[in-house]
């Protein structure tokens, strides 16, 4: 005790305090920075590591698969029958419900019990709903208790009917039939889309169903949308699921090394790291020529890198206004789920290929004993084979949301009585976050009617407050009565939004890393009249609504039309962005502008430090 009394002291007679004081807001915003360094670091020769397979049961790519050209017919067969169907529909000479009929008949005709699932997404007299056709296949060697699930949507991502993936599914029924190696059982859905339509089928598998097959322990989706081919280039994985999470490392890897037992690439977020259309397309002849053919070459594949991390991340923070290949459907229910999709029409790979990259799959997986458990939950991919565990990644994020207590903890000690004005700076906190959740609430409540007008409102409201700030004189100096203090205000609010955002990265690493990227800027508010131009700035920039506009531009939609796509994939997908949005960032973007607009002086600066007193 005398030792920290004494050093106490030593640091004192020093002002050691007011000089670490001091640098805070430099070490905020280095903190930041580095925080965003950090993942362009990752992608670099030295910082990932190699997939493995850490689970030895699923013995990828061991047996052998003969789904082979002896089923090639049956695929034929099939693929003719959907395409007349599909005409058929088309054309107005069939409906919904023969189609459907059509379907059943395949699966029952193979020996499968087969069900039908109703399915709606309603709000007032909205309605997203259809008919999902599924069957299962019980196992000879099992005991009914656990299954796998192949999927094959009739309509895909990408609003086109998936001919090949349903024609491989029922074939691929067909041919499972006739096998006695399985010990799980295996349903296989033909939803009739792979949203809501998939997401609506799981959660009543798991309800309220009556025909089922036990606990599921994985399930592959099936994309093979090319009616014209038989043949395809390279296989896309999907993986990413719904708020931040993920599949198990482990089934990505088991389908990377079942293809390549038969040569066929494979690749991620559509980015091949060896493609060289980087360097040709942005690199200038005299740096290539400067650095040369390998040094280029090193470039190319760490930027390919980057842009699958990057997409990859950007995927899950657009849940809900992305496409949806299938595989997100699964989340929420311990059930690890990716998606395949055949890509190219003039490859070397016939369509039975694709068939046995489901099946050596699912062989894998059927020899599971327990659930998947031994590999990562928490990664980011950077190509098939290559990844960043949550151990390397996470302290990223970390320092970017570090830097908001750290100014919190600078304006707090820099700012006299501060016990007067803690308890009216946590009201208006409570008061602003409770309007704006509530609002986010209401909203999710309404009918869409309702909504367009309010959204309207808080845009044209978001719009105007910034410019205030500039347009309007500022309210003269507050008496010790006034409301609240805004620097202990401010204060509050970032450490607030540090500890959230910091805890949000443990579970949505790419949402809470891109939420403290563009609201870091929250660190540099600062009332008084001396800051007003870069307060408008700030506050512009930070803006949710502006984002949102951004986002619109570049998907060449609406803001409107992404808030209502984000309100659906809340009601269809149980998606917390929108609950993000009106949660986090919007009640502290309008703390910042309460903040701004205050006339009270910026915290008196320590005469030591990075601010010095003008």
């Amino acid at each position: 005790m005398g030792l920290f009394e004494k050093l106490t002291q030593v640091a004192s007679r020093l002002g050691l305090r007011d000089k670490i004081i001091g640098w805070l807001p430099l070490l905020s915003l280095l903190v930041s920075v580095i925080g965003a360094l950090w993942m362009a670091i990752l992608p670099l020769d030295g910082q990932y590591r190699y997939t493995y397979v850490s689970e030895n049961a699923l013995l990828p790519g061991q047996a052998h698969t003969y789904f082979r050209e002896s089923e090639w017919n049956h695929v034929r067969a099939y693929k003719k029958e959907i395409q007349a169907i599909v005409s058929s529909e088309a054309g107005g000479h069939i409906n919904e419900q023969e189609r459907i009929e059509h379907v059943v008949g395949y699966l029952a005709d193979i020996g499968l019990k087969t069900s039908l699932h109703e399915w709606s997404v309603d709000h007032f007299s909205e309605s997203y709903n259809g008919t999902n056709v599924y069957g299962v296949m019980h196992a000879p060697r099992g005991d009914n208790a656990e299954a796998m699930v192949l999927v094959a949507p009739w309509i895909n991502q990408d609003g086109e009917h998936n001919i090949g993936g349903i024609s491989v599914l029922i074939a691929l029924a067909k041919y499972f039939k006739r096998w006695s190696v399985w010990s799980k059982n295996i349903v296989f859905v033909i939803p009739s889309d792979s949203g809501f339509a998939l997401r609506s089928w799981v959660t009543a598998y798991h309800t309220s169903l009556a025909l089922t097959a036990g606990a599921i322990e994985g399930a592959i989706v099936l994309d093979y949308p090319e009616a014209s081919s038989e043949h395809f280039d390279f296989m896309e994985v999907f993986y990413e699921g719904l708020n931040g999470q993920l599949p198990n490392l482990d089934l990505i890897n088991t389908a990377v090394i079942v293809a390549s037992t038969e040569n066929l690439a494979t690749v991620i977020q559509g980015v091949n790291e060896h493609d060289e259309s980087f360097v040709k397309k942005y690199m200038p002849e005299a740096l290539k020529e400067f650095f040369g053919n390998q040094q280029m070459d090193v470039f190319n594949r760490y930027a390919n890198r980057l842009k699958i991390m990057l997409s990859g991340m950007t995927r899950q923070v657009t849940t809900g206004i992305s496409k949806s290949p299938g595989s997100e459907a699964f989340s929420g229910w311990r059930i690890d789920a990716i998606t395949l999709r055949a890509r190219g029409t003039n490859g070397p790979f016939d369509i039975t290929t694709f068939g046995r990259m489901a099946e050596s799959t699912l062989r894998s997986i059927n020899n599971l004993l327990e659930h998947f458990h031994q590999s990562f939950f928490f990664y980011l991919l950077l190509s098939p084979t290559k990844f960043v565990s949550i151990g390397t990644y996470l302290p990223s994020a970390v320092l970017v949301c570090a830097s908001f207590p750290l100014t919190a903890i600078y304006l707090y000690a820099t700012k006299p009585n501060r016990a007067t004005s803690l308890v009216k700076s946590f009201f208006t906190i409570i008061a602003v976050f409770g309007a704006c959740t509530t609002i986010g609430g209401v909203l999710t409540v309404v009918p869409s009617t309702a909504v367009g007008p309010v959204l309207t409102s808080l845009f044209v409201i978001s719009a105007c407050l910034p410019i205030l700030s500039v347009v309007a004189p500022s309210p003269p100096p507050h008496p010790a009565s006034s409301p609240a203090d805004p620097n202990v205000t401010l204060a509050i609010s970032l450490l607030l939004h540090g500890l959230v955002t910091t805890a949000l990265a443990t579970i949505n690493f790419s949402l809470a890393m891109v939420l403290g990227l563009l609201t870091v800027a929250f660190n540099f508010i600062r009332p008084g009249s001396a800051h007003v131009k870069s307060n408008l700035l700030i506050l512009v920039i930070t803006c949710p609504w502006t984002w949102l506009a951004a986002v619109g531009a570049v998907l060449k939609i609406s803001p409107f039309e992404i808030l209502q796509m984000l309100l659906w994939s809340l009601r269809g997908n149980q998606v917390w962005t929108w609950q993000v949005l009106f949660g986090l960032w919007l009640p502290q973007w309008i703390l910042a502008v309460i903040v701004s607009r205050s006339s009270t002086p910026a915290p008196a600066q320590s005469t030591v430090g990075y601010f010095k007193k003008q």
